[in-house]
């Protein structure tokens, strides 16, 4: 997992490079605000590279918080992401929360993550990204890779509440769209509260 002082350092580079406005990271702002440039890319094979993505949102969320929160239901929701990790080929970018370090006590999700990460074509980035900064971080991450506008993302993990405008997978959703992606889908594999 990276530490937060990579992070930071990752995020002063992007700062740094004019990616993104030096107070992206001190102040609420709305993803929209983000430079278009950042995202773009004139090269149509370079989406190729990128595409499919799957962002994994908060997996530690799936573990003792999802025993807390789901009790009998909390197996079958680590299950779905499992099983969605474990046929997933594609490039994936893990948003790793507060909680991300019980997943030892997980081994079959951590294993999974874990694989699906070893079997990614390109882009296979973990990333310290609590909340509410995930959103952000993972904005100001798939910018300084220079992931087009046009790359289907997929997005699962914890947690997804649509009817009630909440959860770190709905936040990301939102601002990728906000952002301008424009095929970002969220997997019925992400855990509902």
């Amino acid at each position: 997992m990276l530490t937060r002082q990579f992070v930071t350092s990752t995020i002063k580079t992007v700062v740094d490079a004019g990616a993104v406005n030096k107070n992206a990271f001190t102040s609420p702002r709305p993803y929209s605000n983000l430079p278009r440039a950042a995202f773009m890319q004139e090269n149509s094979s370079h989406q190729n590279k990128f595409s499919p993505l799957l962002i994994l949102v908060h997996p530690g969320s799936l573990c003792g918080s999802a025993d807390m929160n789901l009790s009998d239901e909390a197996d079958a929701a680590r299950e779905a992401v499992i099983d969605e990790l474990n046929g997933w080929s594609g490039n994936i970018l893990v948003l790793d929360g507060w909680l991300s370090d019980e997943l030892g006590l997980y081994p079959l999700l951590d294993r999974a993550i874990k694989d699906a990460i070893s079997r990614s074509p390109m882009l296979a980035d973990r990333l310290e990204a609590d909340d509410p900064e995930h959103t952000e971080i993972a904005l100001s991450h798939l910018a300084e890779l220079g992931v087009p506008l046009a790359t289907p993302i997929s997005l699962t993990g914890a947690w997804y509440e649509p009817d009630y405008n909440s959860g770190c997978v709905l936040a990301t959703q939102q601002g990728l769209l906000e952002a301008g992606y424009t095929n970002v889908t969220v997997m019925q594999s992400a855990a509902v509260l």
